[in-house]
């Protein structure tokens, strides 16, 4: 019997290997999807390819591209599935949580990749991934039907927290987990359980067509060396900070002449005094961090918004 004639949409950003197949498109997706038997009893499903290939080269492109594939069929589904590569979903699902917030309809991400030994055989192992898959498709289903809104992981029958989420062993069957050790709830909780712990507090949707992902990355670490070409072509840069008071001075002296926004994870630094762009942030997720501050550079060019728009809490990203 399916779930209150549930309707949904399944985004596909990962390898095709999960369904174990050598390529997936739309066509692909939809007969895949059409022939899971199980997943019929539940819900109508239909699919949308964002991506297909190997996960690390999903990027903001992509993931804007499906938030505007779930703004623009709002009204269509009843709430999506994001289908997603374990290789940068921490990033997905967190921009999701920023550039999708107060949409009233469920988003959940799951994935199923799982690395593979020598000792195991190669059309076993594929098989199994593809059980992995489904078995997670119809966790998700159950999952988004226990949900009124909020954009949400699955990682095994936890429910987690988009934006505060890091990954475990990838050989284990829960790929993520919270930083608090605190998770949004199970499949097993009530409904309003899982929305109250999801969203701390009402937005109200507004949906950003704009994408501006010229936002560098840096990480501080012995010997390394900076390319000024790089940074000066970034609009905004992202600073995983080090220990306070130590800032190699080759990166000092091209921030001290960059003109874009940086935001500094970590404790505020004597040796960026200098510098009057920079906005320090401290107990966030960093690649909860990378995404916000895609989102926030996407709304605006002025450093005073920019900066509110960081330091403002905007769901629960900012872990006490």
């Amino acid at each position: 019997m399916k779930l209150a004639n549930k309707n949904f949409a399944l985004i596909f950003l990962a390898e095709p290997e999960v369904l174990g197949l050598k390529k997936v498109n739309n066509k692909i997706l939809n007969t895949w999807l059409t022939n899971f038997f199980e997943m019929s009893l539940l819900a109508e499903v239909t699919g949308e390819c964002v991506f297909s290939g190997n996960g690390l080269d999903t990027n903001f492109t992509h993931w804007h591209q499906a938030a505007e594939f779930i703004h623009n069929n709002k009204d269509k589904y009843d709430g999506f599935i994001v289908l997603h590569s374990a290789d940068n979903l921490v990033y997905a699902s967190s921009y999701f949580s920023f550039v999708l917030a107060g949409l009233s309809k469920p988003v959940v991400l799951t994935s199923s990749i799982i690395e593979q030994t020598n000792s195991i055989n190669s059309d076993f192992f594929n098989d199994f991934i593809s059980y992995t898959t489904q078995n997670n498709i119809l966790n998700t289903i159950q999952a988004a039907s226990l949900l009124d809104q909020g954009v949400m992981v699955l990682s095994g029958t936890n429910l987690l927290k988009s934006n505060r989420i890091q990954k475990t062993n990838s050989k284990s069957l829960n790929l993520f987990e919270n930083l608090d050790n605190n998770p949004a709830g199970t499949l097993l909780v009530n409904e309003q359980t899982v929305v109250r712990n999801n969203q701390s507090k009402i937005i109200k949707y507004n949906f950003n067509k704009n994408l501006n992902n010229k936002v560098g990355v840096i990480e501080l670490f012995p010997n390394q060396h900076y390319n000024r070409e790089y940074i000066m072509n970034q609009d905004a840069l992202v600073v995983r900070g080090g220990e306070v008071n130590k800032f190699p001075t080759e990166l000092q002296n091209i921030l001290e002449n960059y003109k874009g926004f940086i935001v500094y994870l970590g404790t505020r630094t004597s040796k960026l005094k200098k510098i009057n762009n920079i906005v320090f942030i401290e107990n966030i997720v960093f690649e909860s961090l990378v995404a916000k501050a895609v989102w926030a550079i996407s709304q605006t060019v002025s450093f005073v918004v920019f900066k509110k728009l960081l330091k403002t809490k905007r769901l629960n990203e900012f872990i006490n």
